[in-house]
């Protein structure tokens, strides 16, 4: 079963969106190069501050969250982050 991810969080008003912006797509390059999943990065349309990764179709869940978590952390993502947030995952399967 494939499963979809969905990653969303809040970047600081105060930090450099554009770097932020830069950064996630680099890491998700990584990501794509070493899992296969290439992901989407989307912004709320009512708040920029708001924004979405979105991984479809990965057949393999627990090596992609492992990989995803490490990328992540190389990356440093969490220095553009909301204080007192954190990046929250959902994942969803096909109704049958």
């Amino acid at each position: 079963m494939k499963v979809d991810y969905y990653v969303y969080y809040r970047v600081a008003a105060d930090r450099d969106h554009a770097s932020a912006h830069d950064g996630v797509r680099a890491m998700q390059q990584r990501l794509a190069a070493r899992t296969g999943i290439v992901g989407r990065l989307l912004v709320r349309r009512d708040d920029s501050h708001t924004w979405m990764e979105v991984y479809p179709g990965v057949g393999d869940p627990d090596g992609f969250e492992t990989a995803l978590v490490e990328e992540c952390r190389q990356a440093g993502l969490a220095r553009w982050l909301e204080s007192d947030t954190v990046r929250h995952m959902e994942r969803f399967v096909e109704c049958a």
